[in-house]
Formats: C-alpha cells, sequence, structure tokens
C-alpha cells in the first residue's frame, strides 16, 4: 500500500521543481487508470459472451477483494501526517502549556536575582506583565493548535482518538454507496449493450460533477469551464447519434444512471480526503461493495437464473471467466481506486472526472480489436470533441488560477 500512499507524493513538495512532478506523476496515473476501465468493459463484455452469469462474476470479484480488505485494516495505522494533529490534542495543548509556564518561571527567577534593589511597587507590575504574558502564551497554544488543522480545536475536550470522525461519516457513507451502485450498474447493463457503449457514457461524467461541484459550492467555474462541458456534451451527442433515437437500447439507459454515481462519488472522495486517509475511504469502499454486492449476486444467481447452488456455479466457471474477474477485482476495484483516491487531494472533482473522456478512445481501439464491434465515424469524431473539451477545461482552470 505504500507505493500509492499520499505520503510518497508529497515528498516532492520539498523540493522547488516537486509540485509540478507530482502533478505530471497524477496526470499520467490518472491516464493510465482510464486505460485499465477501458480493459475491463471488453473482459466484462467477453466475460457476457461466453455464457458466464453477471451474478456469479459479481459474487466472486466481491470476494477476491477480502484480502484487500484485510490488508488494508491491518495498516489502516499508517495515516497521513497531516491527519495526526486529530489525535492527543490534549497531550499536545498541556505541553506546550507546561513548557511556556517553565520558561516564564526560569524569566522569573532571572529578574529577581538581577533587579534586588527594585521596589516592591515594580516586582508588582513585573509579577503582572508575567501573568499576562503566561496567559497570552497560553493563548498562542491554542491558536496554533487552531491553526494547524480545522478540526484539531474541537478533538481538545476528546482524548479517543477516531480513525474516522464524525463529519467524514456522511461522505464516507455517499461514495461507498454510489461506487457499489455503479458496480452492478455497468455489469448488469452489458447484457444489453455494447462495450463500447460503456465508455461513451463516461465523458457525461464531468457534466454531472461540475453542475453538482457548483451547486455544492465545492468549486467554481468559469465561461471557459462552462464551454469545456458543453464540448464534451455535444460529443456525447454525435458518438450516441442523439438524433436517431432507434439507436438507444435499454443497456444505454440504463448506463445513463452512471455520470450521476460517479459524479456523486468523486465529489465526496475530494470531500472524505480532509478527514480521513486514502487507506481509510478505500477501506469504506470495499466494505459497502461487500455489504451491498454480495446478498444481491446471491439472491440474483438464486431467484432470476433459478440457480440454488451458487457455490456449484462458482466451482464450474472457466479459467477465461476466472481471469475476467480477477483483472476486474485488480485492475478496477483495488488499483484504479486507489488512483482516483490519491488524484483527488491534488485535483478537483470536476478535473478528475473530465479524465472519464479518454476512456472512449482506449475502447473503441480495444472493443475493434478483441471484440470485433462495429464502430461508426460519428463516435470517433465524437470522441475528438470530448478530448477538445478536456484540453479547454485544463486551460481554464490555469486561466481562473492567473485571475
Amino acid at each position: 500500500m505504500k507505493y500509492m500512499n499520499i505520503d510518497l507524493f508529497s515528498k516532492g513538495h520539498k523540493n522547488e521543481e516537486g509540485p509540478e512532478a507530482v502533478f505530471v506523476v497524477v496526470n499520467l496515473l490518472l491516464l493510465f487508470s482510464m486505460f485499465l476501465y477501458g480493459i475491463n468493459y471488453i473482459l466484462m463484455k467477453y466475460f457476457i459472451m461466453i455464457n458466464g452469469s453477471v451474478y456469479i462474476f459479481i459474487i466472486l470479484r466481491t470476494i477476491l477483494t477480502l484480502p484487500f480488505l484485510f490488508y488494508i485494516y491491518l495498516s489502516k495505522k499508517s495515516e497521513p501526517k497531516k491527519k495526526k494533529l486529530l489525535h492527543n490534542v490534549n497531550e499536545m495543548y498541556n505541553e506546550k502549556v507546561e513548557e511556556n509556564y517553565n520558561a516564564d518561571n526560569n524569566n522569573k527567577k532571572t529578574n529577581n536575582n538581577n533587579n534586588t534593589k527594585v521596589s516592591d511597587n515594580k516586582k508588582e507590575k513585573t509579577n503582572k506583565n508575567s501573568s499576562t504574558q503566561k496567559n497570552e502564551g497560553n493563548n498562542e497554544v491554542v491558536l496554533n493548535l487552531e491553526n494547524a488543522d480545522p478540526s484539531c480545536f474541537s478533538k481538545i475536550t476528546n482524548t479517543d482518538e477516531k480513525l474516522i470522525p464524525r463529519s467524514a461519516y456522511i461522505p464516507l457513507i455517499i461514495l461507498s454507496v454510489t461506487s457499489a451502485l455503479r458496480q452492478i450498474i455497468v455489469i448488469f447493463a452489458l447484457q444489453y449493450t455494447d462495450s463500447h457503449n460503456a465508455a461513451i457514457i463516461q465523458p457525461t461524467i464531468p457534466i454531472f460533477t461540475a453542475l453538482m461541484s457548483y451547486y455544492l459550492k465545492i468549486e467554481k467555474l468559469n465561461y471557459m469551464s462552462f464551454l469545456a462541458i458543453l464540448l464534451s456534451f455535444i460529443g456525447l451527442g454525435i458518438t450516441v447519434e442523439i438524433w436517431n433515437l432507434k439507436s438507444f437500447d435499454f443497456g444505454f439507459l440504463l448506463l445513463l444512471t452512471v455520470p450521476f454515481t460517479k459524479g456523486l462519488q468523486v465529489i465526496y472522495i475530494n470531500v472524505a480526503a480532509k478527514y480521513v486517509s486514502n487507506d481509510i475511504i478505500q477501506f469504506c469502499q470495499m466494505a459497502v461493495l461487500l455489504a451491498i454486492t454480495l446478498p444481491y449476486g446471491i439472491l440474483g444467481e438464486m431467484f432470476v437464473n433459478n440457480n440454488y447452488n451458487v457455490v456449484k456455479e462458482i466451482y464450474s466457471i472457466t479459467r477465461n471467466q476466472f481471469i475476467c474477474i480477477v483483472y476486474s477485482t485488480i485492475a478496477v476495484i483495488y488499483l484504479s481506486w486507489k488512483i482516483q483516491i490519491v488524484a483527488l487531494n491534488y485535483l478537483t472533482p470536476v478535473t478528475v472526472s473530465l479524465y472519464q473522456s479518454f476512456q472512449p478512445a482506449f475502447t473503441f481501439v480495444l472493443a475493434r480489436i478483441f471484440l470485433n464491434e462495429t464502430i461508426n465515424y460519428n463516435k470517433y469524431v465524437g470522441t475528438v470533441f470530448i478530448i477538445i473539451s478536456l484540453i479547454l477545461y485544463q486551460r481554464s482552470c490555469k486561466t481562473y488560477e492567473k485571475v
């Protein structure tokens, strides 16, 4: 877990060129995760084409996340340094006050030895001044603790160490539930539509993310940002042939719920990262994924596919089907989720979601080569519009920072 921990990237800030190098690495990791997602859609569709049960896919993928879940749980103590101010604040406060008190007494003794001939009135003034300095010093400790972390001072009256502050409960619940629902939606929708359609829908994610972020006052948008979002929407319309409503199928309509769930997930990961470590966020995502998808997969296999012997069905899967499930677990649930969480410590939710626009570019090529799917020219044209929108949005962010 350390090779993708946020502390590894934060070391770059010590050097002058560090921040730029960090952003380059984060952006490259995001592009790599989009490539992993593209392969995942191809393998999911291939799994369905070789008569694999989507419910068995969901069950096995959830079970395979358990080793990662246990590993993250055992290594949960390795939190970022910025979070450690939440712990032992009483001890920090008492130590600082004691240091100021001892320093004040030493100064007082020195002053008394050097000023033995000072009058009683001057001694009284000295005592008043020293007590005032003591109080001011104590107040400085409080201010320093308050300024150190927004949640720090609120923990002074509480000696319990909490891995998850109460203020992080709602963001963690929302991001975990939405990510679990999306994993069910995508594999279920691919039964009724082509794999490249799952990638085509991804560019709509920045639209929903930007609008929700703007509504929740998480980030601001300028006219260039709105223009970039509009271009992304136009590109989506061209790729799906919005002028031909007959081209829409049930799977594609179901995929339209993905931008909403993904947008909420990205936004609330950004919020939760201010309170808890990256490992805690990923642990909560995997735990909720286990709680939602495992019962759903078992019940679906029993009552929809009428296979009550779920264990027998699991043992009867082929090697190729198992490889598809293992890849989806490692590449998406672990690696891609981890990359996304790390990226949201440095980039805004809209910027991270805009990288979803690269998924069609990867998926089109893979779908054509491995699944022999027919891809019309309008989908390539729409993808170009989407990539242009990403470049335009990045420039709008730089323009906004300069202003």
